[in-house]
């Protein structure tokens, strides 16, 4: 697994990928308000799930563009598992995502991202 920042060397034998995030048609959770939607990324390292980054939190908005950007090392030869999350955030700052409700996530490889312009597929 390698996850990466815009200022990081890229790794031996990578290419860096810039990952950026929107969502359509999100669930409503919220009754007075809409969703705060935020996703999380997170990588597959030896058959666990593991959090690489989260974006910011969009405030009363069901068809959110995130502005934050991930920057991943792509392998050509490796098989990469990225997992999106999405949640609708119910606090401020860092808390756990098992205090947030659930909106739906997608998964796929970051070879499959690299070789088309868009993935499309959020299922709840």
């Amino acid at each position: 697994m390698s996850s990466a920042s815009k200022c990081n060397p890229v790794a031996l034998g990578a290419s860096r990928v810039e990952l950026r995030l929107s969502c359509r048609n999100l669930l409503d959770r919220d009754t007075l308000s809409k969703s705060n939607p935020c996703t999380i990324l997170k990588m597959s390292c030896d058959g666990e799930w593991v959090e690489v980054e989260r974006t910011e939190v969009m405030k009363s908005n069901l068809n959110p563009v995130f502005s934050k950007i991930f920057w991943v090392d792509y392998f050509f030869e490796e098989m990469q598992l990225l997992l999106f999350e999405v949640y609708d955030t119910q606090s401020k700052g860092a808390a756990a995502a098992s205090d947030d409700d659930f909106l739906g996530s997608t998964e796929c490889t970051l070879g499959q991202i690299v070789s088309q312009t868009r993935v499309q597929n959020l299922c709840c």
